[in-house]
């Protein structure tokens, strides 16, 4: 890449994405909160089962927890589930009644559930989830601007780190009504985060061997790749999600790695190999738990996510502090 391309992308890294993720934050979060349906109950997207139910309809059909959601109007959950321009539940006018298809103890029956203003307890379940995680990235990576130099390779890549995780976090906050496209951006920053966490972690903590040039290009075209292919249906949707999770098994390899070969870095490279592990070792053990089926409440996969606060707040520290000890120079 010519010299003066080179810096013009750099230029929208450091003064542009900042601004442009704060956008995202802002519009997803908004969205969240005030146009996301309130309707009454929270339902587990890949299995469709039933967690809460926050209000009860002033007529004879109840729904209960553990009921599985079949189809909602005229759209199935299951054709829902793997499409994601597919909406299930429209934020719709109080008093407005949907027919909703269930399945209780083996047999299916069809209810008719009422729009009614939120309950307190739904919203402050609403509040009590994770929305202000992606603000946390985001002020980590407007810290690293303003208070880690030098700027080199390493630099760089913690701003994308920090402000794509935050983006693909906003985007889990609209998830399950596939609102404002936020699956089809979550599916390009999930797999745009594959190469760069990996690249991330080859020269961080410190330099390794040159990552060679045409294997780093190969990784991102494989992301747009199958950034393409999932937004076509041609890999199951959420596919994203394991291709990340490969990227940071991957990078604790990367990383475990070094501790073994270079044992003058271990008192740098051991507590974020640590912290990774007891970070995304839950995320891990939910995600495999929910695709294979099996009935996990929201809270227990929200839960799941609380560690991610740490992991800022771990590549800062050890960026800003242990510089003397192991962050040398990248190229």
């Amino acid at each position: 890449m010519p010299d003066s391309q080179h810096n013009w992308f750099l230029w929208l890294i450091e003064k542009v994405l900042p601004w442009l993720t704060l956008g995202f934050l802002v519009l997803y979060i908004g969205i969240y909160f005030f146009y996301a349906p309130y309707v009454g109950f929270t339902f587990n997207t890949y299995t469709g089962n039933v967690d809460l139910v926050y209000v009860t309809p002033p007529n004879e059909n109840l729904l209960q927890v553990g009921d599985k959601i079949i189809q909602v109007g005229d759209t199935l959950r299951e054709t829902y589930a793997q499409q994601s321009n597919r909406i299930l539940f429209e934020k719709l006018p109080v008093g407005t009644t949907i027919p909703i298809i269930l399945e209780r103890d083996g047999e299916r029956f069809e209810i008719s559930w009422l729009y009614q203003k939120p309950s307190a307890t739904e919203i402050i379940e609403r509040i009590n989830n994770f929305w202000w995680l992606p603000i946390i990235f985001w002020v980590a990576g407007l810290s690293i601007i303003f208070l880690v130099r030098p700027k080199n390779t390493r630099w760089y890549l913690l701003l994308l780190f920090n402000f794509l995780t935050a983006i693909w976090l906003a985007t889990g906050l609209l998830g399950q009504w596939h609102l404002m496209g936020s699956i089809f951006v979550q599916t390009f920053i999930l797999w745009l985060c594959v190469p760069i966490y990996f690249h991330l972690h080859w020269v961080f903590p410190y330099e390794r061997k040159a990552f060679p040039a045409y294997f780093l290009r190969l990784l991102y075209i494989m992301a747009v790749i199958c950034t393409v292919a999932e937004w076509l249906q041609w890999i199951p949707m959420n596919t994203g999600q394991i291709g990340l999770l490969f990227a940071i098994l991957m990078s604790l390899i990367v990383l475990f790695v070094g501790i073994i070969r270079n044992p003058d870095q271990r008192t740098v490279t051991f507590p974020i190999v640590l912290g990774l592990s007891i970070i995304f070792l839950p995320i891990f053990l939910v995600l495999m738990i929910r695709a294979s089926g099996i009935f996990l409440p929201n809270y227990v996969a929200g839960g799941s996510l609380l560690g991610l606060a740490a992991l800022p707040g771990i590549y800062f520290y050890t960026t800003r502090f242990f510089s003397s000890q192991g962050l040398k120079e990248a190229v």
